[in-house]
């Protein structure tokens, strides 16, 4: 199966933060085993570990404004951008150009406080027992984060990048859903005759020709 690019957005805001020298940073978080809302008979969580394997290797991640990969903010590679993990989750702190002024205004005053971030599934556990089922994100590879999203919805309406990736995978999570279900539990008919054994229904087809047999034996007098 070929692994899709998914956009989720998070439930959490983004903030300026101005600094001396005429600095300016977004800082935002992607916030662990917090619930999304339905997306459509379940829901998905972040696991802490989610983001361990980006991190170790080093993989470039781009800060893109609103999902727009025309409109970079920031990078890992040229050191603009700044990930760590904590226990509530990854932080991320943008190093905003001189000319992005007007990103940090549109956050610094409200405008846009939403938090995305695009990524590809690498392991994932499911948990069908629960109403929804649960997608634990075990493992992902990051590929951007994005403030600058109007509809922040993780919970909420989801964003349009999010929708088109969520239907992008669905036919997977509808496979991954199957995969893990469990069987339902079926109730046995009370007035259902108990099965028989093997040596049981051995012994009655014994039975049932001795009696064929004996009836024509008696054809026979």
């Amino acid at each position: 199966m070929t692994k899709t690019k998914r956009y989720l957005d998070a439930y959490a805001k983004v903030e300026a933060r101005a600094a001396e020298g005429g600095k300016m940073y977004l800082d935002g978080l992607i916030p662990f085993n917090s619930d999304s809302e339905d997306l459509g008979g379940f829901i998905e969580r972040i696991d802490p570990t989610a983001f361990n394997q980006t991190l170790s290797r080093g993989s470039n991640v781009y800060a893109f404004w609103a999902h727009c990969d025309e409109d970079v903010l920031a990078s890992t590679d040229a050191g603009s951008l700044a990930l760590s993990v904590d226990p509530v989750g990854l932080r991320f702190s943008v190093d905003l150009r001189p000319d992005c002024a007007d990103k940090f205004a549109a956050v610094q005053r409200g405008d846009v406080v939403g938090v995305s971030f695009g990524f590809i599934c690498q392991k994932e556990e499911w948990d069908a027992s629960a109403d929804p089922a649960i997608r634990t994100l075990k493992e992902v590879q990051l590929l951007e984060v994005s403030p600058g999203v109007a509809f922040p919805a993780y919970p909420g309406a989801q964003s349009a990048a999010a929708l088109r990736s969520l239907e992008a995978e669905r036919p997977h999570i509808a496979e991954m859903r199957t995969k893990y279900a469990k069987p339902a539990a079926t109730t046995p008919d009370p007035l259902a005759p108990p099965p028989e054994q093997p040596p049981a229904l051995e012994s009655r087809k014994r039975a049932e020709l001795a009696i064929i047999q004996a009836r024509a034996l008696l054809a026979q007098i």
